[in-house]
Formats: structure tokens, C-alpha cells, sequence
């Protein structure tokens, strides 16, 4: 089992042709980014790491494609935006 210990700052979902609406990302408090679905809500599905401090935003490419485009960016308190591929 997974315990979550830490604060979440945003999340947003994935829109766009062919999302099923049960992914979702996660900015937390201590640095990192998670990937989550609907169907698995005590575990991560992905995390990213790159940050220095809190995220305090994250928001989804508007036209995100699962295959073509899983683009996302993230601000964080440490002065810096980041554009992340969810594949990578």
C-alpha cells in the first residue's frame, strides 16, 4: 500500500480526442508531479521529478493526444516553468 504524505497545489485533466477522462496530474508540494487515474486512486500512475520547489501549477496541452501530443507544463516556486512529454 502507498501512503500519500504530501500536499497537492493543482491538478488538471487531459482533454482532447481520444482521452478517456480517467488520467489526471497532480502538482504537489514537495517537488514532484504525479500522474493518477480515476480508477487507481491510491497509487501514482507516473512521477516527475525536475523541480526545485512546490508546483504550484499544472495545466494540459488543450489539445492533448494520448499518442500524439501528451504535452503538460508546470511553474513551480523555484522561478521555473518546465513543458513535460507524460511518455517520457
Amino acid at each position: 500500500m502507498i501512503f500519500i504524505t504530501t500536499g497537492g497545489m493543482s491538478m488538471d485533466f487531459p482533454t482532447g480526442e481520444g482521452e478517456t477522462g480517467g488520467t489526471y496530474f497532480v502538482a504537489t508540494e514537495d517537488c514532484s508531479i504525479h500522474r493518477c487515474s480515476v480508477s487507481y486512486p491510491d497509487s501514482y500512475g507516473d512521477n516527475y521529478y525536475g523541480h526545485m520547489g512546490p508546483i504550484y501549477r499544472v495545466r494540459c496541452n488543450p489539445f492533448w493526444h494520448p499518442q500524439e501530443c501528451p504535452i503538460f507544463i508546470s511553474c513551480s516556486y523555484d522561478w521555473t516553468v518546465k513543458i513535460w512529454h507524460a511518455n517520457e
